[in-house]
């Protein structure tokens, strides 16, 4: 899916000024000019419509953050897939990552490779997937979501040592999986099932929850419930029934922003931020998601203190042209004008690299809570480099890569937000 990502902005307000070159009155009397008041920020929820068109802009990267790239070291042991989905941590001093061979890769925060290990089997101790992952650097622990059916998150240090299984609840197959605190995980379910002869029941009445690092039991649940649920995946049976094609989105409804997390479940007709324990709204898409047939899902990209994107597209699975993807829209809020524009989310550094999307790599993860992180396929950069379309820093980095190389990674730390 070529995604891109949507901006929520809010405030409404024209300045008017008096023309500077008018005269003075000619008694000296001081005179008033009314001003319009200054653009006032949304204090609560912005409500925009994802059926409308609205007018088109284009947004740099770099006018938003400052921009840097590491070059990850290429090994016999960390040859990466070309894309984010496969990193799963960033920080000064560390990166980790999986190959398509189910290998954990540990880099130093430079790229430089460190450590791999691939515990890939059917002991127990085991994982026979790396599905997701979750890091804690403080007590060196890596959580690995196993293959969906066995239900159960694999621990183990950093040097690829088992050392506890963490059974999840029943039939929760984990949408996300986020590091929430020295204790707990944060964990999305997206497992629906039928029930009496209704399709899109939600698996848990509560499917976002904090789960214990050293049990696995559920400490509290997100106050979000669903009677109906929307998936986003679709499957279609073949002839004779023995087979079927299966379509996804891959997309994460949890993003990591400055001051929490934005909970963007595709059924969801508002997009919350939880923070502190608490929920709070942030944004109300209309119409209601259940509202038109096929529905039109939303979900989160990118939250800074002046924009809010998400994306918008209607599900639609394409099984004779699965190659072709979704068609989406990619929205921003503008919280400084009280605007919503379409966005188109661009690098200065890669101009024919197309509009960037963040809901993918938003379940990376990382102490800098103003960050997020984008991967340039190592194909897309050297074709690029052939035809001088590569600029500024990643103009070196690009010189110096060859066909085995790594995929180049990209971090945006935000402008604006705190970085703790």
């Amino acid at each position: 899916m070529n995604a891109a990502s949507i901006f929520a902005l809010a405030a409404l307000a024209l300045a008017g000024c008096a023309n500077p070159k008018q005269s003075p009155p000619k008694d000296k009397e001081t005179t008033a000019y009314v001003q319009a008041p200054a653009p006032q920020r949304a204090t609560g929820p912005v409500t925009i419509d994802v059926t409308q068109s609205y007018p088109k802009r284009d947004l740099y990267l770099q006018d938003m953050a400052d921009v840097s790239y590491i070059t990850l070291e290429t090994t016999d042991e960390s040859l990466l897939h070309p894309s984010p989905s496969f990193i799963y941590y960033v920080s000064d001093s560390l990166i980790v990552a999986k190959t398509q061979e189910e290998r954990v890769v540990l880099f130093d925060g430079k790229g430089r490779f460190k450590s791999s290990f691939r515990r890939k089997g059917q002991s127990g101790k085991e994982y026979i997937d790396i599905i997701g992952m979750a890091v804690d650097t403080r007590r060196r622990e890596l959580f690995i979501y196993d293959y969906g059916t066995l239900y159960r998150i694999q621990v183990y240090d950093f040097e690829g040592n088992y050392k506890r299984t963490l059974p999840l609840p029943g039939h929760v197959f984990v949408s996300s999986l986020q590091d929430y605190s020295d204790d707990c995980l944060l964990v999305g379910d997206e497992w629906i099932h039928s029930k009496k002869g209704i399709t899109g029941i939600s698996g848990r009445e509560k499917p976002y929850f904090l789960m214990s690092k050293q049990t696995g039991k559920v400490q509290e649940e997100l106050d979000i419930k669903f009677h109906k649920r929307v998936s986003d995946s679709g499957s279609l049976p073949s002839a004779d029934g023995m087979s079927s094609m299966h379509m996804t989105i891959g997309i994460t409804p949890l993003v990591r922003t400055y001051d929490g997390w934005v909970v963007g479940d595709v059924s969801m007709d508002t997009l919350c931020l939880y923070s502190k324990g608490k929920l709070s709204p942030l944004l109300i898409r209309t119409p209601s998601v259940y509202a038109t047939e096929p529905p039109i899902i939303s979900f989160p990209t990118l939250r800074t203190p002046d924009y809010f994107i998400f994306e918008s597209l209607p599900l639609e699975f394409d099984f004779k042209n699965p190659q072709r993807g979704f068609r989406t829209t990619t929205l921003a809020y503008d919280y400084t004008q009280g605007k919503v524009f379409e966005c188109n989310l661009l690098n200065r550094d890669l101009p024919a690299g197309g509009s960037l999307n963040f809901n993918g790599t938003g379940h990376i993860q990382s102490p800098w809570r103003n960050a997020v992180f984008d991967v340039i396929p190592l194909e897309q950069l050297l074709d690029a480099r052939a035809e001088g379309k590569v600029n500024g820093p990643l103009k070196d980095i690009a010189a110096q890569l060859t066909e085995e190389s790594n995929p180049v990674l990209v971090v945006a730390r935000l402008k604006g937000c705190p970085s703790e």
